[in-house]
């Protein structure tokens, strides 16, 4: 786990050691440059050392005659069978990490060597023979990859901070990807909120020559083909125990302390379950949160779930005590650690968790994130499945019910939710599936909008823009298994991966993910749709996998999220923040948001007539972005 940087175009390396300097928390341990002046190319990594310890598994790597360059962000799980089928074909190692496999298998395979690979990677290979770089991001977005191209140049990064240190990126705001923040409160890829920064997508690579990208290809996408295993629920049990097993073992494999994410929901207490079969006497360590004295707005307290698993499993918890105030207090600079104006406070206690687990020695953390994107864990699932009997009616009675939706008073949690739910009623069924994903319509984000800002606007949807997704599972008629493409396509790599990656990697902590092995996402699209969210009952056949490893009363319990009082804190605490960023001087300086318009937003949500605080968060955010990105 690193952070890796490079560029083409410019002679000197001076840029490449403030990338450094900019991604120092991604790798403490060491770092390493290499340039070739001729071909105009540097490239830099910083390591946090996991697998082999010792200097020579420092990067940049090369091949045995140097003509194969290597810089590489991330964890080959299968690395160890790959390097005994490549030396036995002569190859010849100078380190024990599994960072060198990949500059061996391009030797052996080129390009191809992606469809031998699993794990989360993001990876630069400069070829000094066919002089073309390589580069690729993993099957799910786990590991990010930011870039610039243009005519003369090309630069990349781990994190888009570091692309601030080149001098031909410009850092110009994406009204596009403003919208997109507004509607979402993320943004889908390739846009990012710099006009001429771009996100790699997952499971795609590219070959550049010079500084111009000749090829671009996705190498993986989740088969969604609308054909379905015919095998039993028995026999679904069976197999994915034995996917989960084998996923789980192959992340245990380090060289440093290694722990566990425990929230008490079902997905990161299986993982925790998996761990303690598999290291059946050993000491474990998990790391739970404690947010004291918090209003969670209508949600379970997840701590009791999460102290009767440690308790089950004999595993050691750490309770991470933090009261409203000290998460509120992280806020302000949750936007420049994630690279991206990201409306969700549960971020911060990635932060706060992996502070302490650095602290106490342990440099990697198991999550059980993606359980949910893809076996149907979201509440907007269900609300889906619900959707299907109600589209029974006439388009004019949908239409009805959401008006009088947008009426309802929202005077509790239960009723906020029920208004959520019949906004966008009357819509059409794709348009239905992407509107579970707003925060806010978009007639309501562009009145936010200077009149100007607007204009730039004009033929923009992100509401269709996100529906063009459905173009690459034509086969795919199940409005479930549609929905949970979205998720792992979107809502999986733009927002939740993004903040486990960059929280976690801003402690120098390697989050791993094994419910995202492409073993296991084809296994579970192959599933028939009612053996993920069967009579309402969300992972449906992961819960019955679990009731192998845990209690009922963990498995099938009310859902929480791993969040924050945010509505709370808008009404209360944000005031210091409102007066920094939304002051009408600042907000004419940077000309995006109608100071009139999101004041009216603000009073409207403080006396309960709408309920807009994460559009305000949002708002802030984004506020915070063009003050600490936009180049000056």
């Amino acid at each position: 786990m690193c952070g890796i940087y490079g560029y083409i175009g410019l002679e000197n390396d001076d840029v490449l050691k403030k990338m450094s300097e900019t991604l120092r928390h991604r790798g403490p341990d060491a770092f390493g440059f290499w340039s070739d002046a001729v071909d105009k190319i540097h490239l830099g990594q910083n390591r946090l050392s996991i697998i082999d310890l010792s200097i020579s598994a420092k990067q940049p790597l090369f091949n045995e005659d140097g003509s194969v360059v290597l810089v590489f962000n991330g964890e080959i799980y299968n690395f160890q069978e790959l390097r005994t089928e490549l030396l036995a074909k002569g190859h010849i190692f100078k380190s024990q990490t599994d960072s060198e496999v990949l500059v061996h298998l391009y030797e052996e395979e080129g390009t191809n060597m992606l469809q031998r690979i699993r794990g989360m990677f993001a990876f630069a290979i400069y070829d000094r023979n066919k002089k073309q770089l390589f580069v690729a991001r993993d099957h799910f977005g786990i590991k990010p990859f930011y870039f610039f191209s243009n005519n003369n140049h090309f630069a990349f990064a781990s994190e888009m901070k570091a692309l601030q240190q080149h001098p031909a990126v410009e850092f110009l705001v994406n009204p596009k990807a403003v919208l997109d923040h507004l509607s979402f409160l993320w943004c889908p890829f390739p846009k990012t909120m710099a006009s001429d920064v771009m996100k790699l997508e997952p499971g795609t690579a590219m070959i550049l020559e010079g500084a111009t990208i000749v090829k671009k290809w996705n190498f993986y996408d989740v088969p969604y083909t609308g054909k379905y295993s015919s095998m039993t629920e028995a026999e679904a049990v069976e197999e994915l125990d034995k996917l989960m097993e084998a996923s789980i073992a192959e992340q245990l494999v380090s060289d440093v302390p290694l722990g566990i994410f425990l929230s008490g929901g079902v997905d990161s207490s299986l993982i925790a379950a998996y761990v303690r079969k598999l290291r059946k006497d050993q000491p474990l360590k998990a790391f739970t949160i404690d947010i004291q004295g918090a209003d969670m707005e209508g949600n379970p307290n997840d701590l009791p779930y999460a102290r009767k698993v440690a308790k089950d499993l004999n595993i050691d918890l750490e309770e991470i005590i933090v009261t409203p105030n000290e998460i509120l207090k992280h806020l302000e600079e949750l936007t420049y650690i994630l690279d991206e104006p990201l409306a969700d406070p549960a971020a911060v206690n990635v932060l706060l968790i992996t502070k302490i687990a650095r602290e106490k020695g342990f440099i990697v953390l198991l999550s059980g994130a993606g359980g949910d994107d893809i076996f149907s864990g979201y509440r907007r699932h269900q609300a889906m499945q619900l959707d299907q009997k109600l589209f029974k009616l006439p388009a004019f009675s949908r239409k009805m019910m959401e008006a009088i939706g947008k009426n309802i008073p929202i005077v509790h949690p239960k009723i906020r939710k029920a208004r959520k739910y019949l906004q966008h009623f009357g819509a059409t069924l794709n348009d239905r599936l992407v509107s579970y994903y707003y925060w806010m319509d978009e007639v309501s984000s562009k009145q936010l909008l200077t009149p100007s800002f607007k204009e730039k606007l004009k033929e923009y949807s992100s509401l269709k823009n996100l529906e063009l997704a459905f173009e690459h599972i034509p086969n795919e008629k199940e409005p479930l298994n549609k929905m949970l493409y979205l998720e792992t396509k979107f809502f999986l790599v733009d927002h939740n991966l993004n903040y486990s990656d960059k929280m976690s990697m801003y402690n120098s902590i390697e989050t791993r993910v094994p419910f995202l092995d492409y073993r296991i996402a084809n296994f579970a699209a192959s599933l028939p749709v009612e053996l993920k969210l069967k009579d309402g009952q969300a992972k449906y056949i992961l819960k019955k996998v679990a009731e192998k490893y845990l209690d009922k009363d963990i498995i099938y319990r009310k859902k929480t999220g791993f969040g924050a009082p945010l509505r709370q804190w808008i009404k209360n605490d944000f005031q210091p923040l409102f007066e920094k960023y939304l002051n009408k001087k600042i907000m004419e300086k940077h000309g995006v948001f109608n100071h009139d318009a999101v004041w009216k937003m603000i009073k409207d949500n403080a006396s309960g007539k709408s309920d807009s605080a994460y559009s305000i968060f949002s708002v802030i955010c984004i506020s915070i972005w063009m003050d600490r990105f936009e180049k000056k």
